[in-house]
């Protein structure tokens, strides 16, 4: 039976959203955010260092110059690019300014201190998300990499069932706009590594259907996520 259009809408109107609901991380993608997502703790908990290197303390290569360099008593600890600084590190500083010889001597290089970050640098009861949102796999990869295990979803208020009758494309379509119906996923989980590189990626399958079951009549699209480098920002620590 049709309706007026205005009648549908009125219908929408007053039954209003529906309480939200926690679901755990796993289960959020595609949904929508209904409360603020909050940082359960400092990213990272420790210095961690932003380019590959040898993990020094700054305070140990004061006046350190090419013609006097620095002479380390203990060789320094080789680092890569997000790995944890070791106690008492606070730089990285580049193979190409240090002799790696016995002793160990190195050359003060510019800008040592900005080759690491602070505990608490990326996010200090930080926001990553609003109301609204949509938690996207990129986002989903920070939420991870800040230690959030649980987020608060908008729960829909009307769910379309029955046959693919032109109506019901119709309806979905709206209440679909009005995110009263969360998308489609697949109904058998996608492998570990489909799914790793599609959080990293940050890519959106546009059918949902696991990416081996994909056909010529109906392939699979992707399109770069914006907001992947943000994803790869915290769980690198870069």
């Amino acid at each position: 039976m049709l309706i007026p259009l205005a009648a549908l809408f009125a219908a929408i109107d007053r039954r209003g959203p529906l309480a939200p609901r926690s679901v755990a991380l796993e289960a959020a993608a595609g949904l929508v955010v209904a409360t603020p997502i909050r940082a359960s703790a400092p990213v990272p908990a420790r210095a961690r260092a932003r380019r590959a290197g040898f993990a020094v303390a700054s305070l140990d290569l004061i006046g350190a110059t090419p013609e006097t360099p620095a002479e380390l008593a203990k060789r320094p600890t080789a680092v890569l690019a997000g790995e944890t600084l070791a106690e008492g590190a606070d730089a990285t500083l580049d193979p190409a300014w240090a002799y790696d010889e016995t002793p160990f001597a190195a050359i003060a290089a510019p800008a040592l201190g900005r080759a690491r970050v602070w505990p608490g640098r990326i996010c200090r009861r930080a926001r990553f998300g609003e109301a609204g949102d949509s938690l996207t796999p990129a986002r989903l990869l920070t939420l991870a990499a800040a230690g959030v295990q649980t987020v608060e979803v908008a729960a829909p208020a009307f769910r379309i069932g029955g046959p693919a009758q032109p109506t019901r494309l119709f309806l979905a379509a709206t209440l679909r706009d009005l995110d009263a119906v969360p998308p489609r996923r697949a109904k058998r989980p996608i492998s570990t590594f489909a799914s790793t590189a599609a959080f990293l990626r940050g890519w959106r399958w546009s059918r949902a259907r696991p990416p081996w079951r994909s056909t010529a009549g109906a392939r699979a699209s992707r399109s770069p996520d914006p907001e992947a480098g943000a994803g790869a920002l915290a769980i690198l620590c870069l």
